[in-house]
């Protein structure tokens, strides 16, 4: 007579809850370093005294219907604690030391609070952020063409004065470029070249680069789930 099998209780494997563990593992990691490390940051010079209203919520180049940005007076030193887009403060600090400003009332359209009030940089940077962390750095055209240095990396832009800004388009409006903070998690805006002599800041977007170990732990999280999926089907 054959023995009886012995049988052995099995835990069943909850792919939700290694997916769920997955997820917030990858959102430990990113927040580990801990300054500016998700959302987005949005800049912009204005002068509402000078019929310079400049722009204070919706999309730029990129974002959603509703963001915050972040607003100074044109033309004067600026030292400001950073917001994100949901109005939450983030570690990340924008100084510019500048001696005046030059605007423009001839632009219309959705867009024209982006461009129409620049503020002269004699240097500036943004502070507060994850040392050697990469972000997408989007740059506004100003009131001239000019390149300004962000860490190493040439935003080039070619200047508008006059006429209707209803759409963003890279190269044109605006230029972004991948730049990495330095290990004092700096990015410093460093002017080469202007049009007229005098380099200027309008308005600027900021957003972290994913890094590729969170992405790599979201994909294996995803083909879990569609592992499990199939093996339902």
């Amino acid at each position: 007579m054959k023995a009886p099998l012995k049988t052995q209780t099995v835990c069943p494997f909850n792919f939700a809850t290694f997916f769920t563990a997955l997820l917030f593992f990858a959102l430990s990691a990113a927040r580990a370093s801990a300054q500016f490390n998700s959302g987005l940051i949005d800049f912009n010079y204005n002068a509402p005294a000078d019929g310079l209203p400049g722009y204070t919520r919706g999309p730029g180049a990129i974002g959603s219907p509703g963001d915050v940005w972040n607003n100074a007076a044109w033309g004067v030193s600026t030292t400001m604690k950073l917001a994100a887009t949901d109005g939450s403060l983030t570690s990340a600090i924008w100084t510019l030391e500048s001696g005046g400003g030059v605007g423009t009332t001839s632009l219309s359209g959705t867009y024209a609070g982006l461009v129409e009030a620049s503020t002269a940089i004699t240097s500036a940077a943004i502070t507060g952020l994850t040392p050697n962390r990469q972000y997408d750095l989007y740059l506004y055209e100003v009131y001239w063409g000019e390149t300004i240095s962000v860490n190493g990396v040439n935003f080039t832009t070619p200047g508008v004065r006059f006429g209707t800004i209803n759409t963003l388009t890279d190269g044109n409006e605006y230029d972004v470029e991948t730049v990495t903070a330095d290990s004092t998690g700096t990015l410093t805006f460093t002017p080469v070249s202007a049009q007229f002599g005098t380099p200027y800041i309008t308005s600027w977007q900021l957003t972290p680069v994913p890094e590729p170990s969170t992405l790599a732990l979201l994909a294996v999280g995803a083909s879990a789930v569609a592992l499990r999926l199939r093996r339902k089907a």
